[in-house]
């Protein structure tokens, strides 16, 4: 059974972690634990809020007795307004998947969540992670950072107001 370690334990983070953990083997970490158990995983979740995903970054890449290399751990972010480029290049691996899951996983209801892969992700195995989760929309990876948010913003609503 593969590994998965959920790093933000907010509410996206627990219910990703209730969803998963029928299927992985899943441990989820919070802003002050330890997160030395990062480095065993097989796949990590990003899980917090983006203002946060430099300081949790800097506290998990990774202790430096790990044997684990790390283009071997699929990286799946699910932070809002965090690209690719900014992902590959702060945790220094292309085997990255930026992923949006809907609204319904705050309750733990499986929805659509819309993914694209980094340069080298491994998509067969970020698929069936994310499945876990509900349906699942894979977006072709773009050559433009501005195109990628500009897809991603109008496949999730993010800028809609709803009065």
């Amino acid at each position: 059974m593969e590994k998965v370690a959920i790093i933000g334990m907010g509410t996206v983070g627990r219910a990703i972690s209730e969803l998963m953990g029928k299927t992985y083997a899943v441990e989820g970490y919070g802003r002050y634990d330890d997160k030395r158990g990062v480095s065993e995983a097989d796949i990590v979740i990003m899980a917090v809020r983006p203002e946060s995903f430099v300081d949790a970054a800097d506290q998990i890449w990774f202790d430096a007795e790990s044997n684990v290399p790390r283009n071997k751990q699929l990286i799946i972010s699910v932070m809002a307004d965090i690209t690719l480029r900014t992902l590959c290049h702060r945790l220094g691996t292309e085997n990255v998947v930026r992923a949006l899951p809907s609204p319904a996983i705050t309750n733990c209801q499986r929805g659509l969540t819309v993914w694209m892969p980094g340069p080298r992700a491994d998509i067969a195995r970020a698929e069936v992670a994310i499945s876990t989760w509900g349906q699942n929309l894979q977006l072709a990876r773009k050559k433009k950072e501005e195109d990628e948010i500009l897809l991603f913003d109008a496949l999730t609503a993010r800028h809609l107001v709803v009065s």
